[in-house]
């Protein structure tokens, strides 16, 4: 991949590995992002479309690998580069896992409100 130093490119995942206790959830996921390009992420549940955007978004570190936005580093992002990230969920509601107040703070850190 030829991506790494590139300008335009916006997000680089680049051979990322990640594994829940047994359970290998990421494999040598590469993939690049150009400035302009439209991405989206598609597959069945479990399949690691969270666990992408999790990495991603700094909530979560990969075992392997290399994560990248801007050509920040995704396990060190900027409080700037940070605020300026938007994600959309695929439904409105509630994530079942989390408690009432995990939800809130989940929600208010993603508009930019203080939790």
């Amino acid at each position: 991949m030829n991506d790494r130093n590139n300008e335009n490119t916006t997000i680089l995942f680049h051979h990322v590995s990640h594994a829940f206790a047994n359970k290998q959830v990421l494999k040598d996921v590469t993939f690049s992002v150009k400035e302009g390009e439209i991405f989206g992420l598609l597959g069945p549940s479990g399949a690691g479309k969270t666990t992408i955007i999790n990495i991603l978004t700094g909530q979560l570190k990969q075992d392997s690998g290399e994560a990248m936005i801007l050509s920040e580093n995704c396990n060190y992002l900027s409080k700037e580069l940070h605020k300026n990230l938007g994600i959309m969920m695929d439904s409105l509601g509630l994530f079942e896992r989390l408690s009432i107040h995990d939800n809130l703070v989940f929600f208010c850190r993603s508009t930019r409100y203080r939790a």
